[in-house]
């Protein structure tokens, strides 16, 4: 095996584990999205586009059958898989749009706990965040917080939450 071909093979896994990474950091904005599902549906259609007009492209490159299966494979699967991280990265990040504080009706606040091996009987358990529920146009809506903000307010109370509309209109809360 060359070098370079080392090199590249270091550099790919590092990339994935970067990627892998770069997505389980952002679950919590996706979590903090409103319709997230159509920005994810929406992200994963363009990858498959893209894909198929790429595989499309480069499908001469093979030799044999099983090397242009790969090369759909690849131009498919792997844009589909990560297209939901670019998506919401592309809605976050390079929206021109400010935050702004807007008003949501208030229903309900629920401490969470997490752990990855479960909980021992008896131990006492610490909150390590909030879900606060709001109704966002008619709809009950659940946001993911690390500290309780509402402490004291009751169901139908107005409370402010800081959001952001995102580059393709997707709204994001900014709470962490």
């Amino acid at each position: 095996m060359s070098v370079k071909f080392k090199i590249l093979a270091w550099a790919s896994v590092f990339g994935l584990i970067g990627l892998i990474s770069a997505y389980v950091l952002e679950f919590h904005w996706l979590a903090n999205t409103f319709d997230v599902g159509m920005l994810v549906a929406g992200s994963i259609l363009t990858a498959l586009m893209i894909g198929a007009a790429a595989a499309w492209k480069w499908q001469k490159w093979g030799d044999e059958q099983v090397d242009r299966i790969r090369i759909w494979a690849a131009c498919l699967l792997l844009p589909a898989l990560f297209s939901p991280l670019l998506g919401s990265w592309a809605n976050r990040l390079l929206s021109p749009y400010p935050v702004k504080n807007e008003s949501f009706e208030f229903f309900e606040e629920k401490p969470f706990a997490e752990s990855r091996f479960g909980f021992i009987e008896g131990e006492k358990i610490t909150p390590d965040g909030y879900y606060i529920f709001i109704v966002h146009q008619g709809k009950i809506q659940r946001v993911k917080s690390k500290n309780q903000l509402f402490q004291g307010k009751q169901r139908g109370d107005q409370v402010e939450l800081p959001v952001k509309k995102g580059l393709f209109g997707f709204e994001t809360v900014m709470v962490h």
